[in-house]
């Protein structure tokens, strides 16, 4: 049963992407960010509903749609993008591996409209943070899985952030909004087993951390701080 609901969910991304691939497309063509926001959300909300998967999204903060954050979430499962692109407001970019431009169609989309950051190259990195920069100064909010990709070999148990998402807020003063995103390991865990499992969605967007007070010297500080934020709403969890 693991591998045909695997089988359904594969094939009900890959269809529905299809059907949204020309309109996310004209969004950026036509520079119309919020066409896009609107699209991914009616997408988030048609594949889960018709996976048969409940989303429960628990807000102790809301974010205002005018203002730019940088978005830290934990990553356990390929469906933390989905679901992240589901509870998104204003114009926004994710931040992910390079390796998802070889995709056809989806890789092409990822390219033009998000940051693809090759973390083997120095310079692409380099070049990457910069990209991430130029985001946030034209107000556009940036997506970030700050473990730097699924790592964790026990989840939902995290392993240590990396430095980049927590360097780009201070430098650019820009407030972090920690979202911890329970149980997507469940239904769609990264074993590489081609299994599938239904199971409900839980997702907790906590208060925005402010960093316009902060220095170079609290990057330590401050990535502790937004980890045990993310990990306190993992703790039912494990």
């Amino acid at each position: 049963m693991g591998r045909i609901y695997w089988l359904y969910l594969t094939a009900n991304f890959t269809i529905g992407f299809l059907l949204v691939f020309p309109w996310l497309m004209l969004s950026h063509y036509a520079k119309i960010p919020l066409l896009n926001t609107w699209i991914c959300k009616i997408w988030h909300w048609c594949f889960y509903t018709t996976l048969g998967i409940r989303v429960k999204n628990q807000y102790k903060a809301h974010f205002s749609a005018r203002k730019t954050y940088i978005f830290c979430a934990n990553h356990t499962s390929f469906l933390d993008i989905a679901t992240m692109a589901g509870l998104m407001k204003g114009n926004y970019a994710f931040v992910g591996k390079s390796d998802i431009i070889r995709v056809p169609l989806f890789g092409l989309m990822f390219r033009k409209m998000h940051i693809p950051v090759d973390r083997e190259s120095k310079v692409a990195s380099a070049k990457a943070f910069l990209q991430m920069k130029k985001a946030l100064q034209n107000g556009k909010s940036v997506i970030i899985f700050p473990e730097g990709g699924i790592f964790t070999q026990s989840p939902p148990e995290m392993v240590e952030f990396k430095d980049g998402a927590f360097r780009l807020a201070i430098e650019t003063q820009t407030p972090i909004v920690p979202i911890t995103l329970k149980w997507a390991w469940k239904v769609l865990p990264d074993d590489n087993s081609r299994k599938a499992f239904p199971h409900f969605l839980e997702n907790i967007i906590h208060p925005a951390i402010e960093t316009n007070t902060l220095k170079l010297e609290n990057l330590d500080e401050l990535k502790r701080k937004v980890f045990e934020v993310i990990q306190s709403g993992l703790e039912k969890n494990i």
